[in-house]
Formats: structure tokens, C-alpha cells, sequence
């Protein structure tokens, strides 16, 4: 028991910003290379290769980077591993030049050899920095080499945009643009047939237009300029386009992946949905009784810490409107708090400095609520005997996650 008479103080000055959804994908995410009859790829088709990789952190739009170490704003991309034969390497600079006087961009993925099979999955490795948390993806480019004389139909789809945006809670907002996907069709694809994924789930054939997620929305198949709805074609030449309405997408996914396959040759064009950062929240520490022990006396007190949301004020509180509040006490050196199994009293060895046992942590548990061994609370009991006999005040801390559905 700290005997020594002791002012506790207790702080709490930090501001966390809610993370914000994160979206990506690859511009040009399938890829065919025409060859000629030989099955030669030519250097000018494969330098015409592109493809960048899009990060969104909520709304914002994120900035390739050099290295594996992306600050807030930035994204990197990894070593893409050669498959096959196939080779792809991103260029570092501005203006890098991948072989007769073409140029590439800062973060754009390049064909550096082509590979003996006729088709191959490139894994791109993607690392992004959310608020302060580094995260990675594994996006995917497939890749397909069609001979001259042996069948050689492409399809390219061209989409107007791949991005459509949301509020925080992922609801579709008003007044945007539809997409339009266009058709570059080069030789005689035979019957065409069209697919949709949500989220990555199978791909499910579609006959018929749809404003529902899922769906494609209309279709032009002479380039007058207006999209009929009704069955789909079967039937496409270059120019034809399809119409995607935010809707396809929907409240309650983030990506819509749209398939085109003819007899011969196929594409994919995935959609996505940027949503919008949510606001920060901030938490206040607010103590019941004074926070000044005199003569290793006085009333243990409570110190609750209240939640709220930075951009209207309100109070957020766990479990209710289905937001979870994950609440991790440290003290101010950056240890656990430790708090008693049968009260919340702050653990503290018989000089008054902290404890990393004899209770529970006082943080969440890793499935998501309180467990025997970790207790997620919003208060902490602090009494005269927590003080350490030092006679130094005790800082502590309240780091706090809100998830929202």
C-alpha cells in the first residue's frame, strides 16, 4: 500500500481519427497481347502494355511511393513475381523508358517479358497506410497471349470510370455519372455472353438488363449514343458499350466485376466504391469524485471515458445502433492497464507503481468483446493506494476504435 501523500493526475488529450474504408484495384486488370502466327509477341505490342493500380483511403485517392514503407497518402507496390515466363516490373520514375522511346508513368505496371503459356495470374502485392495503419492487398492481372491464325479474337473492354462514391455507411450517393464500358472487339468473337461478380463471389451469367446490384443497367449495340434495355445482345462489334449505374453496385458491396465472353477471347472490368472518411471521433476522460488524494485518503474514483463523434458532437456508446467501441487503457509510458477481476480497480503493486497482472488488461478482447482474460471497458477505478510513493502524479490514457457496421 503507497503510504506517502500523493496528487493524482489524470490526462487525456488524443484525438483518433475513425479509419476510413480502403478500395483498390488495377486499371487494366485483364489483358490479352495479340502475337503472330508464330506466336510472337512484337516489342511495340507489349510496350503499348499499361496497367496502374488505384488506392482509395475513404475518399482520398492515394499517391504511389517508392520503397515498402508508405506514409499517410501514400501507397507502394511490391515485387511482382514473375510467372512462366511472364514478366511485369513497375516502373520507379516519371518518364521511365521500357524500350523504344516509350514512356511510363510513376507506379505503372509494365510487360517485361512474355511468357510460353498462352494465359498466366499476376499477383500484384499493394501496401497502403490507413490513418496511421499499414495494410496490404494482393490484386490480381490476368494476362493472355492470342495467336494470329489460331483463333486470334480480342476483346477489350474500355470503362469511362471505375469509381463510384458513397457516404461513410457505404450508401450510394446522388447526382453522379453513369459508367459506359466500351467494346474494342478485334476479329469474330462468336456468342457473347456476360457475367457479374459482387464482392468477388461467383460470377453469375446475366440475359437481361437491370438497375439491381449486380445488374448492368443498358446496352448500345450500334454506337448511336442511346442504351436500350431488355435482353442483351448476343452479338457485339467494336463500339458497341455497355451502360453501369451506381446501382449495379448497390448500398451493401464495395466492388462490381463485369465479364464479356465470346466464343473465342474475354475481358473483365471491375467497378468500385470509394466511400466517403467517416468524421474523427474523440474521447473525453471524465472523473466522479476529485482527483487530488490527501493523506493516502479520499474516495476511490471512477474515470469513464465518453466517446464522440467530432462531426456533429454526439455521443457514441458500444452496442448500440450496432457501433462496437474497443477501449484500451495504458498508462501513460505506453503499458497495459491492468484492472481487478473483481472491480475495475487499476492493478498497482504495494508502492503504487502499475501491474501487468493480477487482473485482466482492460482492452478488448481479439473477438471482439470481454473475455475471462481481457475486459473491455469504459471505466477504470483509480483509489489513494495507486499512487505511487514517489509522490509523482499517474498518468493514463484511453485509446479508443469505433467500428461501425
Amino acid at each position: 500500500m503507497a503510504l506517502r501523500t500523493a496528487t493524482a493526475a489524470i490526462t487525456l488529450t488524443d484525438l483518433a481519427d475513425g479509419q476510413s474504408s480502403v478500395t483498390a484495384f488495377l486499371t487494366n486488370e485483364n489483358h490479352t497481347f495479340a502475337a503472330n502466327d508464330a506466336g510472337v509477341v512484337s516489342d511495340g505490342t507489349r510496350r503499348d502494355f499499361s496497367c496502374s493500380v488505384k488506392v482509395f483511403v475513404g475518399g482520398s485517392e492515394q499517391v504511389f511511393a517508392t520503397g515498402s514503407s508508405p506514409q499517410q497518402g501514400q501507397f507502394t507496390i511490391g515485387t511482382v513475381a514473375a510467372v512462366s515466363g511472364w514478366e511485369f516490373l513497375v516502373s520507379q520514375s516519371a518518364g521511365t523508358d521500357v524500350g523504344g522511346g516509350v514512356l511510363k508513368g510513376a507506379g505503372v505496371i509494365y510487360a517485361d517479358q512474355i511468357g510460353v503459356p498462352a494465359s498466366a495470374i499476376i499477383l500484384v502485392p499493394v501496401t497502403y497506410n490507413n490513418g496511421g495503419t499499414v495494410g496490404t492487398f494482393t490484386l490480381e492481372l490476368s494476362v493472355n497471349r492470342i495467336q494470329d491464325g489460331a483463333g486470334g479474337t480480342i476483346i477489350n473492354l474500355i470503362p469511362s470510370s471505375q469509381i463510384f462514391s458513397a457516404d461513410a455507411d457505404g450508401k450510394i450517393l446522388g447526382s453522379q455519372n453513369n459508367s459506359t464500358v466500351l467494346f474494342d472487339i478485334a476479329g469474330s468473337p462468336g456468342a457473347l455472353t456476360y457475367e457479374t461478380s459482387l464482392d468477388g463471389s461467383p460470377f453469375i451469367e446475366q440475359t437481361a438488363t437491370s438497375d439491381n446490384a449486380g445488374g448492368i443497367a443498358g446496352f448500345d449495340n450500334d454506337a448511336s449514343g442511346g442504351f436500350s434495355t431488355g435482353s442483351l445482345p448476343t452479338t457485339a462489334t467494336s463500339g458497341a458499350r455497355l451502360e453501369i449505374k451506381p446501382e449495379n453496385v448497390g448500398d451493401s458491396n464495395a466492388t462490381l466485376a463485369i465479364r464479356v465472353s465470346g466464343e473465342q477471347g474475354k475481358d473483365a472490368v471491375t467497378f468500385s466504391k470509394v466511400r466517403a472518411g467517416r468524421a474523427a471521433v474523440y474521447v473525453e476522460l471524465e472523473a466522479n469524485n476529485p482527483v487530488v488524494f490527501r493523506n493516502n485518503e479520499g474516495d476511490p474514483v471512477t474515470v469513464t471515458a465518453k466517446v464522440y463523434d467530432a462531426n456533429d458532437g454526439s455521443e457514441i456508446s458500444d452496442g448500440v445502433g450496432g457501433i462496437a467501441v474497443s477501449y484500451d487503457w495504458e498508462w501513460i509510458t505506453g503499458a497495459q492497464v491492468f484492472v481487478g477481476n473483481a472491480s475495475l480497480e487499476v492493478q498497482t503493486d504495494a508502492s503504487g507503481a502499475p501491474l501487468g497482472s493480477g487482473g485482466s488488461p482492460a482492452r478488448r478482447a481479439a473477438n471482439g468483446g470481454s473475455t475471462s482474460t481481457e475486459v473491455n471497458t469504459n471505466q477504470v477505478i483509480v483509489g489513494p493506494s495507486d499512487i505511487p510513493d514517489t509522490g509523482a502524479p499517474i498518468s493514463i490514457r484511453c485509446n479508443v476504435t469505433v467500428t461501425t457496421p
